[in-house]
């Protein structure tokens, strides 16, 4: 009986470990999907590179809302993207919400020379969720030893994994990740022959019901 007991809270033991552990790394691999694109963005005209950019984008947005959702952003491409912890700001504070020109300040004189810290970032970091942390006397356990050891045996793939999701989603229209990378306002003193562009156009499906799709093209011609 007692052989049949320890069987069973074993096999309970592995199927509860295996159970977290799978929630775990598709925690983590949400979190490095969030990461990657930020990451993306900060190589991109999206990201407000200097502070004279930063002002001059932030003053062309003209809603208020849109201000505050586009410094977010910003912050969010450093704090996550880059995975600094030093650049994270609370959106809101004991019943009090950050304006955007607040938040702007914080990315301008803490952000952005934390970018400047970069060597060499080819990709975005993988932060591994960690298990909760529990009193424990000595050292931690063997268990909880070799799931961190799995973790950072599974980085690539994981990475790869990501990788895949993203572009599945960009094949099916779900997730369009050029739409992240271009700059906050219409670049009007940029545009010129060859400039890439993305269209919206809306037609009638079977039932006569507008759909949209977006469609890439290339600037031919600029009036005036």
């Amino acid at each position: 009986m007692k052989s049949e007991e320890v069987k069973r809270q074993t096999a309970k033991h592995i199927a509860v470990k295996n159970a977290k552990s799978e929630h775990l790394l598709k925690k983590t691999l949400d979190n490095f999907k969030d990461a990657s694109w930020l990451f993306e963005q900060f190589n991109s005209p999206q990201f407000w590179n200097t502070a004279k950019k930063a002002m001059d984008e932030f003053e062309r947005i003209t809603a208020q809302c849109n201000k505050r959702k586009y410094v977010r952003e910003q912050i969010l491409i450093v704090h996550i993207g880059l995975g600094f912890k030093e650049a994270h700001h609370p959106w809101s504070m004991n019943g009090y919400e950050y304006a955007a020109i607040e938040l702007l300040e914080h990315f301008v004189k803490v952000c952005l020379p934390l970018t400047k810290k970069i060597n060499q970032l080819n990709e975005a970091p993988m932060e591994h969720t960690r298990l909760p942390q529990f009193p424990t006397l000595g050292t931690i356990t063997d268990d909880v030893d070799a799931f961190y050891t799995d973790q950072a045996k599974n980085d690539n793939n994981l990475r790869l994994k990501a990788l895949e999701e993203q572009e599945s989603k960009e094949m099916m229209g779900i997730w369009d990740g050029a739409e992240y990378m271009n700059e906050v306002n219409w670049p009007e003193k940029k545009l010129k022959k060859g400039y890439k562009v993305e269209i919206c156009y809306s037609y009638p499906d079977e039932d006569e019901e507008n759909r949209f799709m977006w469609c890439c093209g290339v600037v031919e011609r600029v009036k005036g």
